[in-house]
């Protein structure tokens, strides 16, 4: 089961939406194409992913995360990652990709890292 709800507090000051995430970001459920769905479907907001509730995130996971970044920065966007599981961090070392994402701990910073559009 995967569930994503959105926080919108950062909205208006610093043009960031807030997506917490919950269970399983896996091929054989839904979570891939409903978390396109929602990072793709917001035009001109940054975007942070919360993994706080992430239990599982397997390759074609990791695979859509890769497809986010890069969509989202070709537009002039920002994606940024809360509380990434040490499992998944782990595995962004291993890959190279902790060059890539900018992973935070606490979200005032995640937020401030994103760039004024």
């Amino acid at each position: 089961m995967f569930k994503i709800t959105t926080d919108e507090r950062y909205l208006e000051t610093h043009n960031v939406i807030i997506f917490h995430m919950e269970g399983k970001i896996i091929l054989s459920n839904d979570a891939i194409s409903t978390l396109g769905q929602m990072v793709f479907g917001q035009r001109n907001h940054h975007i942070i992913l919360d993994f706080g509730g992430i239990l599982v995130v397997d390759p074609a996971g990791v695979g859509m995360l890769v497809n986010c970044y890069t969509t989202l920065t070709h537009k002039g966007r920002d994606l940024r990652f809360l509380r990434v599981p040490h499992n998944l961090v782990d595995l962004f070392q291993k890959t190279g990709l902790n060059s890539v994402f900018h992973t935070f701990d606490n979200e005032h910073e995640a937020v401030l890292s994103c760039r004024a559009l």
